[in-house]
């Protein structure tokens, strides 16, 4: 059964959760989209799979709902994990995503293409995700932060994004792009990770420790090293790091949505003149 959980983060931790939900949401706001057959239908697209502690769950509508392993999950479902709470969600392709604990994300209402294509905002925290492999040619899912999205094909890797919107990617099996949109994509291959932040996206370096591995609700197998120290680490550092330079990175991220917009409306532009055109050329076919 699903309880509030409530979660507890420092001065700064509190302030950059809402920011950075809040530019992540912009930043997405009136980019060109095509729901697929999915979505228009209002079908369920994932499963809660496992539950582990206090587990809160809302629609896309915002209102809270009982989660139990089982329950259906639409385009727009939210997951939130208290502190020590763990949840899993098995999409319909068979793509696995382990979500940690203090986990905030959206089961993304929007496709960039009209391919089905699974993908996940994920708004703070980190998880796991083990991706079908449908077609090695096709980006089949995708986790989209403030600062980068991560898209990949059949492909096992963690994303975590820390309180001042760093993205951390690291891979254990295939390959991952990461992709700011401005400054250009970063492949990482297993063994590597690749960061990034409003300054942009780092080369791929190998991890200093060994990646994360699953865990399943079983007892599984145990990770090489203490994934949880390890995440807490690096965000105690984002946390260090948004602290002591607030203005910094907010102004940075305010320029890198500001260019997004830009390109937006450009594209917006070019397809408005495009449909203008292909309108007056069937006007002259039936003259």
């Amino acid at each position: 059964m699903s309880t509030k959980p409530s979660f507890v983060f420092g001065k700064w931790g509190k302030w950059s959760i809402g920011v950075w939900s809040a530019l992540l949401l912009l930043s997405l706001l009136g980019a060109p989209r095509t729901a697929d057959a999915r979505q228009r239908s209002g079908a369920a697209i994932a499963t809660l799979s496992e539950l582990h502690g206090a587990v809160t769950l809302l629609s896309a509508a915002g209102k809270t709902q009982q989660a139990t392993v089982g329950t259906k999950l639409k385009a727009g479902s939210r997951i939130r994990t208290a502190s020590g709470a763990r949840a899993a969600v098995t999409f319909d392709d068979g793509t696995i995503m382990r979500v940690r604990p203090g986990t905030s994300l959206q089961i993304s209402p929007h496709r960039r293409k009209r391919r089905d294509k699974n993908s996940v905002l994920l708004f703070f925290g980190r998880v796991w995700s083990s991706v079908s492999k449908r077609n090695a040619d096709v980006i089949a899912y995708e986790v989209t932060s403030p600062n980068a999205v991560a898209g990949v094909r059949g492909t096992e890797f963690e994303t975590g994004v820390g309180d001042d919107g760093s993205l951390l990617v690291r891979v254990s099996e295939g390959t991952v792009e990461v992709d700011d949109q401005l400054s250009g994509a970063t492949s990482a291959t297993a063994g590597e990770q690749v960061e990034a932040n409003e300054r942009g996206v780092t080369a791929a370096a190998p991890v200093s420790r060994p990646t994360l591995v699953d865990v399943s609700a079983s007892g599984g197998a145990a990770a090489a090293s203490d994934p949880d120290s390890d995440w807490a680490a690096w965000n105690t550092g984002c946390s260090a790091r948004l602290a002591s330079r607030p203005r910094e990175v907010m102004d940075g991220q305010r320029t890198k949505v500001d260019v997004r917009h830009r390109q937006l409306a450009t594209l917006t532009d070019q397809l408005g003149s495009l449909k203008q055109r292909r309108l007056a050329a069937q006007r002259r076919l039936e003259m």
